[in-house]
């Protein structure tokens, strides 16, 4: 009799241990149009990623990365040749703290990042969805988003949020794509 309660409980264990959640390996969101993404963003500017540091949060208990970004053109809004931008995520004292579906800008990329303002930092608008990498090509350069960790949803005819799948996004020429961001400041504005 104890080796059946034995059995069962080792049975019970690993089905629940089987149909535990997983820890996530994407962060789900709705996908933004463009205009949208214009419109929910203070700032739109083309920057150069600079130098970063990392610090534990204001309590203590998350790691946050600051981000230098030396601003090259203001495509909505105004301010400094500099911003710092603000994320959680990052390396400190041998612990890393990893953010599914968040934009990782590297010292020395340029983009084009869609942001909101915040107390002497700025804040991205919508994690990966707000980074356009800047990238030369033998055409000109283009804008590239990395989306592979983000899981999208949209609304079914019900209005339940359903997957969506991943979008496929070709590259777009950096200077239509800052024309299309330019005409939706300025209907948004």
């Amino acid at each position: 009799m104890t080796s059946r309660r034995s059995l069962f409980s080792v049975c019970a264990v690993v089905c629940a241990l089987a149909m535990a959640p997983r820890a996530a390996r994407a962060t789900v969101m709705v996908k933004l149009a463009q205009e949208e993404l214009v419109t929910q963003s203070d700032l739109v500017v083309r920057v150069v990623a600079g130098p970063q540091t990392t610090r534990w949060n204001e309590d203590d208990k998350r790691i946050l990365t600051l981000t230098r970004l030396s601003v090259r053109e203001y495509l909505k809004g105004t301010g400094p040749s500099e911003l710092t931008l603000r994320q959680f995520g990052g390396t400190l004292q041998g612990m890393t703290l990893r953010v599914p579906g968040d934009a990782h800008l590297r010292p020395g990329e340029e983009a084009v990042v869609f942001l909101r303002r915040g107390v002497g930092v700025v804040y991205l608008t919508a994690m990966a969805q707000s980074v356009y990498e800047v990238v030369p090509t033998a055409r000109g350069p283009v804008v590239r988003r990395d989306l592979h960790d983000v899981e999208f949803v949209a609304p079914d005819a019900r209005g339940a949020l359903v997957p969506s799948g991943a979008p496929a996004e070709p590259d777009q020429e950096l200077v239509r794509f800052t024309e299309a961001v330019r005409a939706a400041a300025r209907r948004t504005q």
